[in-house]
């Protein structure tokens, strides 16, 4: 039986709150205390977490560790600066996440892809592919985090919430319809040619 935590419609509604949060901390901006908003983003948090089902249990362990930590400081000093590190956060879990992958293989984009189509083999030329798409990735996840860490600290809050809400998810768009792109290029170009010597075998 599924849990409460496990339920679909949570993870869902959570999810839509976390993407939309530099708005609604645009918009709460003048209403909500610092402190409650940092509350409701450590619930917010520990819900997307615990609702992670591509999460490893040590790893969501670790998080959850980490985020009330973060929420227990930013708590205590109650600014609003530390409401504004949600994309920082998240860009450097991720970022770590991606570099760790490369540290203990598979990549993470080659375990997405596993995720994805289970059914795909990975041979080098592909895991290496793989690799180089997480390395990628690495650099975007320092850029904007980078980014994220300039408008919270040196930014007005509708620039922040501009680029956190808005610029910041059109350069992840540009990312994956780029590499898309150019995935089905050089899958034509490098594998092509094999998948027709298979075919013509079992024919």
């Amino acid at each position: 039986m599924a849990t409460f935590l496990n339920a679909a419609p949570l993870n869902a509604v959570t999810a839509l709150a976390l993407l939309s949060y530099p708005f609604l901390v645009y918009l709460l901006l003048d209403r909500v205390s610092p402190a409650l908003m940092i509350v409701g983003l450590g619930i917010l948090g520990a819900t997307r977490i615990a609702t992670g089902s591509s999460i490893h249990h040590k790893h969501r362990t670790l998080l959850l560790v980490l985020l009330a930590l973060f929420c227990m400081v930013a708590v205590l000093d109650a600014r609003w600066e530390w409401v504004k590190l949600y994309p920082v956060l998240v860009n450097a879990a991720g970022g770590a996440w991606f570099v760790w992958t490369l540290i203990r293989p598979p990549s993470a984009a080659e375990r997405l892809a596993r995720l994805a189509n289970p059914r795909e083999q990975f041979d080098r030329r592909k895991s290496a592919y793989t690799k180089r798409v997480t390395q990628v990735w690495v650099v975007f996840f320092l850029f904007n985090g980078s980014a994220a860490m300039y408008t919270a600290f040196a930014a007005s809050t509708g620039v922040w919430t501009i680029y956190n809400g808005l610029i910041s998810y059109l350069l992840i768009g540009l990312l994956l319809g780029g590499e898309y792109v150019f995935r089905r290029w050089y899958r034509k170009r490098h594998f092509a040619g094999i998948e027709a010597c298979r075919s013509a075998t079992i024919s």
